[in-house]
């Protein structure tokens, strides 16, 4: 992903922006240019917009980069070309040898040609890919598709339906933070490799492997294991508003807001064809831990196995408990017949938390005694909220360290990211496999840009 600033063009629209590959004569390959801007979270809320009673003025003097999309209040890109923030995303996989110096490719201005040089992280054999502004209706897709993403509220069109103020429609007061979710979905991400479904903002509930079997029942957020203060569907029952729902050739974008008293709490969720990178922005007044986002899994996941950097050889998924060594976690690996899931844990943040603090949640077992908050909401719209009673290789990063103030709306001085790079595929990898990846993925790609035919 390369953004506009690294790019020497000047007032280049970005539906101009097309990309080939060089292999015995060219092939155009997929680009996707996402725009971004510097926008208010009011605006993000829809504040400053029309036709819909439900929304709120949340962040009111509090402005951020995001992505942009004109179907959601975010709106357009306050520029309408190619500029420094705005992001392009191609596949490396689609690179090829070096071209030919003066065979340009159909359909692409002339003097507009730019080699980008991509040394590949581990072996370091440099990939070509070169970019052009189209003269004609060259498709920037090349006619794929990696990723595709369905975004759909039960309500209706989102700028006109979303509840964005957490409003109780029948009374018009502010929502109960345990009461009824808000604003059903049924959303969909699908590639060749995986498939996800949304029923509501915070709410994974399903993910399949190459058009298995459900294997995640839920992601969700506890202060701690079973408490109940806090989770997601306490999120969905108040404010919130989505910045950017994008389906594209190469990537979508599932970015959103609003966390109970955390209204600028943010979550960007970015999907390639067999990869996924989520940002949590924790933007919310001082709490008494930073808590766990955790993932628990299916019965259709027994009999996989559950590993991680501390624990390379692994544990059965059978709902027995186990006893593993505790730590700070780099990555954890799911595998089996049904595929495999690879997640890898950084963090972004100047806060200094104490040793200790950072380790691994991790419970197995059939009929937990461990609350699983669902007796937390009052009811739900359609769809129906799943769970049971089991708690099926659930896992994730536990800080049980007090958060600092990190809501810019209360004059935060530091913040703090997390960061999860999910990588999808084959059944059966190993815990070598998955060092073998962490290592690729945290490797920088090494690149650069020239004008093309040299000159």
């Amino acid at each position: 992903m390369l953004r506009g600033a690294d790019l020497p063009w000047e007032s280049v629209l970005p539906d101009d922006v097309v990309a080939f590959s060089y292999n015995e004569g060219w092939h155009q390959i997929p680009v996707q240019v996402d725009e971004r801007d510097i926008v208010e979270f009011a605006r993000i809320y829809g504040a400053y917009a029309e036709g819909n009673r439900f929304v709120c003025s949340c962040g009111e003097g509090i402005f951020e980069e995001v992505y942009c999309d004109v179907d959601t209040f975010t709106g357009a890109d306050s520029d309408p070309l190619l500029d420094v923030n705005d992001e392009i995303a191609f596949m490396l996989e689609d690179g090829g040898s070096r071209a030919l110096q003066g065979l340009l490719p159909d359909g692409v201005i002339d003097d507009s040609g730019l080699e980008v040089v991509v040394e590949e992280p581990i072996a370091g054999m440099p990939v070509y890919i070169y970019l052009f502004i189209r003269s004609g209706t060259l498709d920037p897709s090349a006619g794929r598709m990696y990723v595709a993403y369905d975004f759909r509220t039960l309500s209706g069109d989102y700028r006109r339906t979303y509840n964005t103020a957490g409003i109780d429609p029948e009374s018009g007061l502010r929502n109960d933070d345990h009461g009824a979710q808000l604003n059903p979905e049924n959303s969909t991400i699908r590639t060749d490799v995986y498939e996800r479904h949304w029923s509501y903002r915070w709410t994974c509930d399903r993910l399949s492997l190459g058009g298995g079997l459900n294997l995640v029942e839920r992601e969700d957020y506890w202060i701690q294991p079973g408490a109940c203060g806090r989770h997601n569907g306490t999120f969905n029952a108040q404010e919130g508003a989505f910045i950017a729902n994008i389906s594209g050739p190469v990537r979508a974008i599932r970015s959103f807001v609003g966390a109970n008293s955390g209204p600028l709490v943010q979550m960007d969720r970015i999907y390639y064809q067999a990869r996924e990178d989520t940002a949590i922005h924790l933007r919310v007044h001082p709490r008494p831990a930073v808590g766990i986002f955790y993932i628990d899994h299916t019965m259709d996941a027994l009999g996989m196995t559950y590993a991680n950097n501390l624990n390379p050889t692994g544990v059965p998924m059978d709902g027995v408990p186990d006893r593993l060594t505790l730590g700070p976690i780099e990555w954890e690996l799911v595998t089996g017949d049904q595929g495999s899931m690879l997640r890898l844990h950084t963090t972004d943040t100047d806060i200094v938390f104490p040793d200790g603090s950072t380790s691994l949640y991790y419970e197995d077992k059939l009929n937990t005694d461990t609350d699983l908050c669902e007796s937390c909401l009052v009811g739900c719209p359609e769809p129906e909220p799943l769970g049971d009673q089991h708690l099926i290789g659930a896992s994730g990063v536990w800080n049980t360290a007090p958060l600092p103030n990190t809501d810019p709306r209360l004059l935060a001085v530091n913040y703090l990211t997390a960061r999860v790079t999910t990588l999808y595929g084959e059944s059966m990898w190993s815990a070598e496999d998955a060092q073998l990846l962490r290592d690729y993925t945290l490797q920088p790609m090494r690149w650069r840009v020239v004008s093309w035919p040299a000159r």
